[in-house]
């Protein structure tokens, strides 16, 4: 697992509610993975950042009132906890887990990526 924030007012402010936002991070076969971050009502989400019709990439479109990340190239909608496309006839995204954990010294929640 990999640290992205090192609390909720730090991911927060990074990332506003209803946003998202690209991430880079290297993967345990030292290949660069694209994440798109997104901020909802119902917590933070990670799914892949290329849509899985044409490529575009996903942090440049817009979250839905149903929890959905939309394609800003040709509006396919993911739901973004199942990474399942809820509109268009399209393969789903692959989705990465989140973890909240507490550091014993600040006291604060930490944010880690499963990857």
């Amino acid at each position: 697992m990999v640290k992205i924030f090192n609390s909720l007012e730090e991911a927060t402010i990074s990332i506003p509610l209803g946003k998202s936002e690209l991430i880079r991070i290297m993967s345990t076969d030292e290949t660069e993975e694209h994440i798109c971050l997104s901020h909802t009502k119902d917590g933070f989400f990670a799914v892949q950042n290329r849509c899985s019709h044409a490529g575009a990439a996903l942090h440049k479109g817009f979250i839905n009132e149903d929890n959905e990340v939309v394609c800003p190239l040709h509006h396919y909608c993911f739901d973004l906890k199942t990474g399942r496309a809820t509109r268009g006839n399209v393969k789903g995204l692959k989705t990465y887990r989140l973890e909240w954990k507490n550091n014993d010294i600040t006291q604060q929640n930490e944010l880690y990526l499963d990857i």
